[in-house]
């Protein structure tokens, strides 16, 4: 998708229009301005173009060479008052000048934050997203010698998480064994 304005002092369209002609499967969009950098005096409309012109060429277009990586960076840990961590990534693709709502989200038992990983995209756009591996799960910290399964301890380790990382509250995404961590 080439976009240019019908004004634009960087180039014709004509011109613009004899290399699009070049790129096979290739649209060219010509908007009424006469801005050089459209794409910041109109975000809004490049921004829509540009995923309709997505949508439009169908998922799978392009494929990456190799499966991608789940993980692409290191975990965030938060220490416990037992000396134990909890990790966690963090996500925020909000506007920067917003104050988005967190969001939790808290995996099943036997599995880590990975669980999540194709909610993240979405959610990121509306709201900061704490992904957080459970105690004795993924990147966290295995409990202590005198552990005992129960409710209790997990939901503790969350409500340290949710100080540690300085909220007084959030929104919780929770599966399976987690769902009742949360009435707890």
């Amino acid at each position: 998708l080439i976009v240019t304005t019908e004004g634009s002092q960087l180039q014709p369209v004509e011109a613009v229009r004899a290399y699009q002609q070049e790129i096979p499967k290739s649209r060219l969009l010509v908007l009424p301005s006469d801005s050089y950098h459209i794409a910041a005096a109109q975000p809004d409309t490049c921004s829509r173009t540009a995923l309709e012109f997505l949508n439009s060429v169908g998922a799978g277009a392009t494929r990456p060479l190799a499966a991608p990586r789940a993980r692409t960076r290191p975990a965030v840990t938060m220490k416990l008052n037992d000396g134990g961590h909890l990790a966690y990534d963090e996500y925020n693709f909000t506007d920067p000048w917003t104050k988005p709502e967190p969001v939790v989200l808290v995996h099943g038992f036997s599995k880590n934050r990975l669980y999540w990983y194709e909610w993240i995209p979405a959610l990121a756009r509306k709201y900061r997203v704490l992904n957080v591996d459970q105690r004795g799960h993924g990147d966290s910290s295995l409990p202590p010698r005198d552990f005992t399964m129960a409710l209790r301890p997990f939901a503790d380790d969350l409500a340290a998480f949710l100080d540690g990382v300085g909220l007084q509250s959030a929104h919780f995404i929770m599966a399976e064994f987690t769902s009742s961590v949360a009435i707890e």
